[in-house]
């Protein structure tokens, strides 16, 4: 009788190791290929004496945790530029103030800036399209004109300034330097051809 119950318990005790050799086996399968079903379990034989008691791991709780899919980041929350009305209809309190300054117009002052560069083209532009009419009704009488690229000149002046004013209008400040540029350069060459 001894020797059968030693015989059950070793019997046991080998079969309890080949299911965590096999459940060590499958999960490192497992890990590798996470199509493989898992083994059937194996229970062992049933024994008149109680096996002793060995912890078996559980392949669910010992899985490894499913790799999280990388997300991208969202973009930065930006806080868009408050408008010239929005500014002025902040509330009157300290935390209004606080927000009317920061998102205040460092775009307004170049902008100011540029309106003010332009209203100061627009006077030289002035001048020069004075001096060159005159000039024309002058050869006009004598029968003359204008010579071709000075009257191009003349002609692509006013159409720039024209699109400087209507973009400072806009509140466009990149449009407007644009166009103050192209018209600058225009003055500078009529006004060296009246020998200003």
């Amino acid at each position: 009788m001894r020797s059968n119950r030693v015989l059950y318990m070793a019997l046991g005790a080998v079969m309890v190791i080949a299911a965590m050799v096999g459940i060590g086996i499958y999960s490192r399968r497992a890990e590798a290929d996470p199509t493989v079903p898992p083994p059937p379990r194996e229970e062992p034989a049933p024994s008149s004496a109680p096996a002793p008691a060995i912890a078996v791991p559980d392949p669910i709780a010992e899985a490894p945790p499913p790799t999280p899919i990388p997300v991208d980041p969202p973009p930065p929350n930006r806080i868009p530029a408050a408008s010239p009305k929005a500014v002025k209809r902040a509330p009157a309190n300290g935390v209004g103030n606080a927000v009317a300054q920061q998102a205040a117009p460092e775009p307004l002052a170049g902008l100011d800036q540029l309106e003010h560069e332009v209203d100061q083209l627009t006077n030289r532009a002035g001048s020069v399209n004075g001096s060159l009419d005159r000039l024309q009704a002058q050869q006009a009488r004598q029968g003359l004109s204008l010579r071709g690229d000075i009257a191009a000149r003349q002609d692509s002046l006013r159409l720039n300034l024209s699109k400087a004013q209507d973009a400072v209008e806009r509140k466009d400040a990149a449009r407007a330097k644009r166009y103050k540029e192209l018209t600058e350069s225009d003055v500078e060459a009529l006004e060296k051809f009246l020998g200003r």
